[in-house]
């Protein structure tokens, strides 16, 4: 694995995000919904998987209609991600041995994530992984998302890495598409949030598949 920087996703890439997102669904269930449960539909789920959030959660709204205004849902979506990144939030298995693996090998890292940046930080910093990271950038910074390559070309600027030597580490298709087709070498990462595992395995130059952790990467 020839390897200069590291651009990494954050929820289901380096954190677990998977009770993150059950909370929100349940929180709005029970403040909107009288207890009613409530999941968005496949294809509405699959849309807001790389979206800016703030984009994601005006959605739902506009979709379902919940909440007197997407801003209202939006103002309590924050208000429980940022109980749950700040503590609650676990690392996936293996990552934090990863991260300590190309620190000592002095391989530069940074965070390209869809969340927003004040949320990005609350999870850097309740898991104490800042200071392997030069760099933390949302795709809010420069107002596209994941469908579109600039975060990761934002990334890699930062990193100042050649980019066939920078690698983006993602759990979701459309993301790591995007990478890949922008010239990037790609690490996929099974998350049970995530769709089209097939499709990401086939594609990744490696993929870590469910069961196993980024220290198989120390391996190879």
């Amino acid at each position: 694995m020839n390897i200069q920087g590291a651009i990494f996703d954050m929820d289901g890439t380096l954190v677990d995000s998977l009770s993150g997102w059950i909370d929100i669904w349940k929180g709005i269930s029970d403040r909107f919904l009288g207890g009613k449960p409530f999941l968005p539909e496949p294809e509405v789920d699959k849309k807001i998987r790389t979206m800016l959030l703030s984009d994601a959660i005006l959605y739902i709204h506009e979709v379902y209609g919940i909440g007197n205004s997407g801003a209202e849902l939006l103002d309590y979506t924050n208000e429980i991600l940022r109980d749950f990144y700040k503590n609650r939030v676990p690392l996936k298995p293996g990552v934090m041995a990863y991260l300590e693996y190309l620190k000592e090998k002095n391989i530069k890292m940074c965070i390209a994530s869809a969340t927003e940046l004040p949320l990005i930080q609350l999870a850097v910093e309740s898991l104490g992984i800042g200071g392997f990271l030069s760099d933390i950038i949302s795709c809010a910074d420069v107002g596209k998302g994941k469908e579109e390559p600039d975060v990761f070309f934002a990334a890699q600027k930062s990193l100042g890495t050649p980019q066939e030597q920078t690698w983006v580490f993602e759990d979701s298709y459309t993301a790591l598409k995007t990478a890949h087709d922008a010239g990037f070498r790609i690490v996929g990462v099974y998350d049970a949030l995530s769709y089209h595992q097939e499709e990401i395995a086939g594609m990744a130059d490696i993929y870590i598949a469910k069961g196993e952790t980024m220290e198989k990467l120390i391996a190879g």
